[in-house]
Order: C-alpha cells, then sequence, then structure tokens
C-alpha cells in the first residue's frame, strides 16, 4: 500500500508533497505502458511530452473504473472553499453529477463555476454548468445517459424535488503519478491545448 499526498497552487505546481515508499513504490514502467515522447523540456523540471490521444484515453480508462465513480468535489464561493464526495458520471468529454438546488455545493457553483474533481493521484480542473432539473423535458436525453451508467443512483434520486444536473466540461488534469527508476513524475493532460507531459516533481 501507498501512500502519495500532494498540495497544488494556483500554477498546478506541487508545493507540499508528502510521499511514504514502504519499498518500492514502483518499478521502471514497462515496454507495455511506454508512451511516445520528446526530449525534455527542461533539465531542471524533466518534462517530457506525451502522445496526448494516449493519455486522454488512459484517463477515460480510470474514470471507468467502478472504484473511481466516486470523487471529492471542491468548489469555492466569497473566500469560503469546501469539498464533499459526489457520484461522477462519465460520457466524454464531460463528467455529471447531480446536488440539491438549495444545497451549498449548488450556491457556489452559482457564483464560481470553477471546479476541481480528485480521487487518488487523479485530479481534475475543469469549468461547471448547470444543465438543469433532473425530471426536465429538455433534459431527458442525459438523464438516460446517467441511468445506463448509473441506474441505481437515478431511480433513487431521479423523483426528488430540486434535483438538478450538473455538468463538467475538464480542462486540465493530473492523471497519475510514479516513479522511473529513483526519479517521481506526475502526468498531466491539457485538453485546452491537446497537449499531455510528465514532469518530475520534487526535483532539487
Amino acid at each position: 500500500v501507498y501512500l502519495l499526498n500532494i498540495i497544488f497552487n494556483s500554477q498546478r505546481d506541487p508545493f507540499f508533497l508528502v510521499l511514504k515508499k514502504p519499498g518500492t513504490f514502483s518499478s521502471k514502467m514497462s515496454k507495455k505502458t511506454e508512451y511516445n515522447m520528446i526530449d525534455p523540456a527542461s533539465e531542471n523540471t524533466g518534462r517530457e511530452m506525451l502522445d496526448y490521444i494516449q493519455i486522454r484515453n488512459k484517463f477515460w480508462s480510470l474514470l471507468s473504473r467502478k472504484e473511481n465513480s466516486v470523487m471529492v468535489l471542491a468548489t469555492s464561493a466569497d473566500n469560503m472553499v469546501m469539498a464533499r464526495s459526489v457520484l461522477v458520471i462519465h460520457d466524454e468529454p464531460d463528467l455529471y453529477f447531480f446536488t440539491w438546488k438549495h444545497s451549498r455545493k449548488y450556491h457556489q457553483i452559482e457564483k464560481n463555476n470553477r471546479i476541481s474533481l480528485c480521487r487518488d493521484k487523479v485530479e481534475i480542473e475543469g469549468i461547471a454548468e448547470v444543465v438543469g432539473g433532473m425530471k426536465d423535458e429538455k433534459n431527458k436525453d442525459i438523464l438516460e445517459i446517467l441511468r445506463k451508467k448509473q441506474p441505481n443512483a437515478i431511480e433513487s434520486w431521479e423523483n426528488k424535488p430540486n434535483m438538478v444536473i450538473i455538468r463538467m466540461k475538464p480542462l486540465f488534469a493530473c492523471v497519475d503519478g510514479y516513479y522511473i527508476d529513483d526519479d517521481a513524475y506526475l502526468e498531466y493532460i491539457d485538453f485546452t491545448n491537446q497537449t499531455a507531459y510528465r514532469e518530475k516533481w520534487g526535483y532539487y
């Protein structure tokens, strides 16, 4: 079991890192997980460009795992930051979750639609959009997509009053973290610019 805690600043670079490594955290990347890379862009950061399509597919594959269906959602407004667990349903290229219209996260999203989702080593930054009520006629196609992926959850919540669907458009994400030899790397994807790279962290 490995424990990896990372706190990010607004530039997305880690400013605090706790890494507990009982034995070896990870071995070298196997040939099966090698990516097409360009020479490092910086000797200091060890940044290496990765194949965007491969990392994008890896990202959506990670989100499709059942254990990753519940993530921590962070929202902020009026100098207040909140975090709570939500059920996340993905339908590439979007993510969805639902909540009560009178909830604090709903009101924060109305004021500031920049949100973040996190689970383990995956951290996603993006833009939230209130789609509307779960039972609104205009949202029936979206509701059916969500129902196919999480039928029990939708059945439990769709008839409750004031339930709304929120769509997240991912902009940037930390996809993975691992060791290559003795160097630790984080793997990122930029959906806006359609680029992906890995970068050393905790470098000296």
